[in-house]
């Protein structure tokens, strides 16, 4: 038993389990209060306050006021008990009269006791739901005597009431404030530890939620409309797991009493380099970097740089001896992204002030890097960011790149013009936390970012295709258990070389055993996303392959069906000059190795064309590209006679070629216009082409 004396005020704990008491007695104008302290308050139990009084002096026509939070407790009817046989007492709960609070008033007409000098007036029971209370006791006229016949009037808190918080989940998305949203249902409050578990839980309107700790599940999502309030008179949390991260978006007015956390999953490897790379960028204000992300002193096995676009390097936090590089920031810079890797799956931590509001990120090109115009920046939200809501200055391409540990290579988005269709292994959805690339040109630009773009994240959509654009074909790479993609997409408005607004840059994984896929421009740009303009004529592609490692690779085309009927869509295969039709085979198997030829590949897209000097020879199509001669259509069953003329008529080739289905004949050394003439049985037909 502890024995406190206090004047004017007083504050206490209470920790009780089965019945805990407040007492109390007065001398002269002095207050003493005892209290009994057991463990911690279980949730729905009841809860007992003995008021005791002093002898010397009594109470005559006064009432008491107790105050509570009705969040956590609630009187008991009869409201009091074991009441003294010399007093007249009742008392009778009045609602909200202090703030938050309610009172149990408890007026006393008279107390005569001739027992002794301090003995209990009355046992006054709560149930208790939960959480963490404080407890006000007002004597409100009540007449304490000292000898000379004064009295004093006094206020004070007579007690702490903690114990375990009532855990409320969500079982479905709806509004905070409606039970049916809670199992059990029952709307948080103060004597609550509340778990978003889906998506989204709202928060609709100023009334004012609150809660004691608040969790947001990894699959859960909190949404503050404009002008909603929200206490958290506890701990805020952000759950992480490998199914993904928990997700805020806060309108309103959020508070939180004690920590903010935020957990990310970092995705670890060891062995194949490359395995552990992920983009990182910080969701709240002020994170140190150390010890959290590098440990202090390093440890050197932690990977943690940033990318420097006027040199076009990686700058590691660590130097090459293991200390901390002094030239490093010690903290996340807001909006900025940052390479991390991890042995094993990582668990982190940001703590801090939750960001919110507008980000101007400016993004540089610096001519003479070597590969200009590379910005790495981060989405700065506990919330994922639509790309296609960004806000981006002239200056900025339109292609989104992150970089994805499950498959140790990037991800590509575009959302072509038109705002009807995208195009890419990725979507345009920045996960929390999540650092990205974005491709700056001659005079940089902007990114600006502001809540309204922010959104919920959409698990399970790992590739987004909206409403698959026409002529588009998607080529997938697999080899060794990895994987590599390339787009090619035949759109109005479209050039050759690379466009800012719809074509995508290539870029290697961190993995140099990845296999590597990518087409080529005119001007020998490397694309991941490559859109080029609709033609009647012939169109080929240059495809190119590189890798590391020797082994069998497959190449799957996807999409073909997009194109007209009457294209024909065919794989080249240069090394061993082998054709294949990818709308009648999909799927091409080849064996590479370290050291091969990039230059792999061409894809043919052909229609109808040419000069037809007699018969009629259907779908055979002559075109030339590069220093080659193709010859189209010819199938199994149909052979010919091939004889190239030069524009003054003399023959300069003239030989059989067999039936298949398309012919490549080199023409090297050879330059400038041709005529191409085609025999087949009784049917003729000729073209004029142009070799390089």
């Amino acid at each position: 038993m502890k024995r406190i004396k206090v004047t004017l005020r007083a504050v206490i704990l209470l920790m009780g389990l089965n019945m805990c008491s407040f007492t109390i007695t007065a001398q002269e104008d002095q207050i003493y209060i005892f209290v009994v302290s057991q463990s911690g308050l279980v949730p729905e139990q009841n809860v007992s306050i003995s008021i005791l009084m002093n002898n010397e002096f009594p109470i005559q026509n006064g009432s008491l006021f107790l105050y509570y939070d009705a969040d956590i407790l609630t009187p008991v009817s009869p409201y009091c008990t074991n009441v003294d046989q010399g007093a007249s007492l009742t008392a009778f709960p009045i609602g909200a009269t202090s703030g938050k609070y309610s009172s149990l008033e408890i007026d006393i007409e008279s107390d005569i006791n001739s027992g002794p000098d301090t003995y209990k007036l009355c046992d006054l029971t709560f149930q208790f739901h939960g959480g963490n209370t404080i407890l006000l006791w007002d004597i409100d006229s009540c007449f304490i005597f000292d000898q000379n016949g004064n009295y004093s009037y006094i206020e004070f808190a007579i007690g702490n009431a903690r114990g375990q918080y009532r855990q409320v989940t969500s079982k479905s998305a709806g509004q905070w404030n409606t039970e049916s949203t809670w199992n059990p249902e029952i709307i948080p409050n103060r004597s609550a530890d509340a778990i978003i578990a889906n998506m989204p839980v709202t928060v609709p309107d100023s009334t004012g939620q609150r809660c004691h700790n608040l969790t947001i599940g990894t699959a859960g999502g909190l949404t503050m409309n404009a002008g909603s309030k929200l206490s958290v008179g506890g701990n805020f949390l952000i759950e992480s797991d490998s199914s993904g991260t928990g997700s805020l978006l806060d309108n309103g007015t959020l508070t939180i009493t004690d920590s903010t956390l935020v957990k990310k999953l970092l995705t670890g490897g060891s062995g194949t380099p490359g395995e552990k790379y992920d983009f990182l960028s910080s969701p709240v204000q002020g994170q140190n970097i150390q010890p959290e992300f590098v440990s202090a002193p390093p440890d050197t096995s932690t990977v943690f740089s940033k990318f420097d676009e006027p040199t076009a390097t990686w700058i590691s936090a660590i130097t090459a001896s293991g200390n901390w590089n002094p030239g490093f920031e010690n903290q996340f810079i807001n909006g900025k992204g940052y390479l991390v890797a991890t042995n094993t799956n990582t668990t982190k931590t940001f703590t801090g002030s939750l960001n919110k509001g507008n980000y101007a990120l400016s993004c540089s090109y610096t001519a003479d890097s070597g590969t200009p115009g590379w910005n790495l920046l981060g989405n700065p939200y506990p919330s994922s960011l639509n790309w296609d809501a960004v806000t981006r200055t002239d200056g900025i391409d339109n292609a989104l790149y992150y970089y994805d540990p499950g498959i140790q290579n990037y991800r590509y988005y575009v959302r072509l013009p038109g705002d009807t269709t995208s195009v890419g292994s990725g979507n345009p959805y920045i996960s929390s936390m999540q650092g990205f690339m974005i491709h700056a040109e001659p005079g940089g630009g902007s990114v600006i970012l502001h809540d309204s773009q922010r959104v919920h994240p959409s698990y399970g959509i790992p590739e987004k295709h909206e409403g698959t654009a026409a002529d588009m074909l998607e080529l997938d790479l697999e080899g060794n258990g990895l994987t590599d993609q390339t787009f090619i997409i035949f759109l109005d408005g479209s050039t050759e070389n690379f466009d800012p607004d719809r074509d995508a840059l290539k870029r290697y994984s961190f993995n140099p055993q990845v296999p590597v896929l990518y087409t080529l421009t005119t001007d020998s740009t490397e694309l991941a996303i490559n859109t080029l303009p609709p033609s009647n004529a012939q169109v080929v592609v240059r495809v190119h392959f590189e890798t590391t490692v020797q082994g069998t690779f497959t190449l799957t085309a996807k999409f073909a069906e997009s194109f007209d009927p009457q294209t024909a869509i065919v794989l080249e295969d240069l090394k061993i000059n082998q054709t294949q039709d990818l709308k009648i085979n999909p799927v091409y198997t080849f064996t590479a190795g370290q050291g091969d030829s990039p230059e792999r590949f061409h894809l043919h897209f052909s229609e109808s064309n040419g000069i037809e000097d007699q018969g009629n020879p259907g779908e055979v199509v002559i075109y030339s590209y590069g220093e080659a001669v193709y010859i189209e259509g010819l199938n199994e069953t149909r052979g010919g006679e091939l004889i190239i003329y030069n524009l003054l008529g003399q023959e300069i080739m003239h030989q059989s070629v067999p039936g298949n289905n398309l012919i490549r004949v080199p023409m090297s050394g050879y330059s400038g216009y041709f005529l191409v003439k085609v025999v087949s049985g009784i049917y003729c037909k000729t073209a004029k082409v142009y070799l390089k």
